[in-house]
């Protein structure tokens, strides 16, 4: 967990400007996440249904379908730029690693299902054991009894 005053001047401003646009959009990421799961909410109460109707389960299950479909249509490849590069080359090798195409794929369905996803890099420390390149999912985690915002990173 990394407090938020940590963070250096510069920092804060890009996190406040990425918390603004996400708290915009909080509410209708909720209701999309809602309809999403729709098919997960009808399986834990799935004993209420009657049997004649049970054939109508699957139709509760198309909005996380919809961003499936889309979501394995995206396969994204390389990079690209007009001239030549030697860190081009460094950048391709490092998006091709198991690890980071697992994070871009949560990222594309994020992004399928919410319109907008953010995925956060940073320079690992090798001397202790870390990546040469983080990957961070940030997720914001407000303290209900005094407001407090704290940032998550996981």
């Amino acid at each position: 967990m990394t407090d938020v005053r940590n963070l250096t001047d510069d920092e804060l401003k890009t996190f406040n400007k990425l918390l603004n646009q996400l708290n915009q959009h909080k509410r209708r990421n909720k209701l999309r996440d809602r309809y999403g799961d729709s098919k997960k909410t009808l399986d834990q109460v799935g004993f209420s249904i009657p049997p004649h109707m049970a054939s109508f389960q699957a139709v509760l299950g198309w909005p996380d379908k919809s961003c499936g479909v889309l979501t394995r249509r995206l396969r994204p490849r390389l990079f690209a730029v007009a001239g030549e590069s030697t860190l081009l080359e460094d950048v391709n090798a490092h998006f091709g690693s198991a690890s980071v195409q697992l994070v871009e794929r949560m990222a594309i369905e994020a992004a399928a299902r919410h319109g907008a996803a953010f995925v956060f890099t940073s320079k690992g420390d090798t001397s202790v054991g870390e990546p040469e390149v983080i990957h961070h999912e940030q997720v914001l985690h407000r303290d209900g009894r005094d407001c407090r915002g704290l940032l998550g990173v996981s």
